[in-house]
């Protein structure tokens, strides 16, 4: 009887019933469809014919990748299966990482310093064996034989279910957005003349963002395909929150925010692509993707003066997104260069959040800046500790 599976959880009725009355029309997955028909509705009219001949598919492979190609007239976009399944590790990852930094802030707080620090120590402690986990399945998933399984480490409460599945959602959106930014600026066809015709409309919000931000400066040195892909990761978060000719609303910004860096999170972090080593390969590091992110994120809400209900601010969401990205990319090199890499120390992480938390809204008026709590944070850019001669 030990063997004996449990039942599955019970799928709600309204579930059910969304499902049996989904017929497909622009993908073969009723959350794809419902996420490139959001995409559609967001861009320009000029681009709109376009989108609407693109099929979106969920396929059963065993990479951790998208791709756009097309087929004739219409364009189509895939979306592995298994990176759908790595996403939910990262999603839980992020869910997890504000849960530690809540909990450290808090005992720094309300607690006298010896019993806070034992608590940082044993929060340090539970963190790094949760990442070291973690890479335990990059193995298997990028094993092109077979779909490796979600690791699990984080867990989650049976409560934070929605929130997790919410974060997917929005990873998978901006996935497809890049992909669909591929064929509205014309990478998928030939002929200079299709293409110069289809980047008119994103060409004047590219050079906006060049002449506003230091873009020139990211893209600086990459080959032309690999500036192409900087330029779709923008195009991408500015659809999908909704930022073309009209000023987003803040919920939609965190959710093109926090797609955009758990997506790229977790590429640096299961295939390691964290800096430009190779000029041939199809896309930059991660580390300028992510750059490119925070140039949007500011072209988009940097001057923007409001606060949400609780004192928040797109930027202030975005230096804690930065965070777990850094403490990621921390962990992958710490593992891989253990010689010269220390592990991640949440204490210095927590003093760059210290000693960075204003800086990305150092421009406002004073009564406008955010202030360093559990909920508006940032990760500065600090090194990471290197071991030094007696240490190796």
């Amino acid at each position: 009887m030990d063997n004996v599976l449990p039942d599955p959880p019970e799928v709600p009725a309204e579930s059910r019933r969304q499902s049996s009355d989904w017929l497909p029309g622009n993908s073969n997955c009723p959350l794809l469809s419902g996420s490139l028909d959001m995409l559609i509705t967001n861009i320009p009219d000029i681009w709109k014919a376009e989108a609407k001949s693109i099929f979106a598919g969920r396929t059963l492979a065993s990479d951790v990748n998208a791709s756009s190609w097309r087929s004739g007239p219409s364009g189509v976009i895939e979306i592995d299966y298994q990176f759908s399944i790595v996403l939910e590790d990262y999603a839980d990852g992020l869910d997890n990482f504000t849960s530690v930094i809540r909990a450290a802030f808090g005992d720094i707080a309300n607690e006298n310093h010896a019993v806070a620090a034992s608590r940082v120590t044993e929060l340090e402690s539970q963190t790094l064996t949760r990442w070291q986990q973690l890479g335990t399945s990059r193995t298997a998933w990028q094993d092109s034989r077979y779909i490796g399984p979600r690791n699990g480490v984080f867990g989650r409460p049976s409560n934070r279910d929605a929130e997790r599945d919410s974060l997917v959602s929005a990873c998978e959106t901006f996935i497809l957005g890049h992909e669909l930014a591929h064929h509205l600026l014309g990478h998928t066809v030939e002929g200079a003349q299709a293409r110069r015709r289809k980047r008119l409309k994103a060409q004047s919000l590219l050079e906006q963002i060049y002449s506003d931000t230091n873009l020139s400066e990211v893209t600086s040195g990459l080959p032309p395909g690999q500036i192409d892909e900087i330029h779709c990761d923008i195009l991408s978060f500015f659809v999908v929150a909704g930022a073309i000719d009209q000023t987003a609303s803040y919920t939609d910004l965190y959710r093109a925010q926090a797609g955009a860096m758990v997506t790229l999170t977790a590429l640096g972090h299961v295939q390691g692509d964290w800096m430009d080593t190779d000029h041939s390969a199809d896309h930059p590091g991660i580390r300028r993707r992510m750059a490119a992110i925070e140039l949007a994120v500011d072209a988009a809400a940097g001057g923007r003066t409001e606060r949400g209900t609780i004192g928040d601010h797109p930027m202030g969401f975005h230096v804690q997104l930065r965070a777990y990205a850094r403490l990621a990319e921390h962990a992958w090199f710490a593992e891989h260069l253990p010689e010269h890499v220390e592990p991640p120390r949440l204490l210095d992480h927590l003093a760059m959040l210290l000693e960075h938390g204003s800086v990305k809204t150092a421009h406002l008026p004073a009564h406008e800046q955010l202030e360093v709590t559990s909920t508006n944070v940032d990760s500065g850019d600090g090194p990471m500790p290197i071991r030094n001669a007696e240490q190796q």
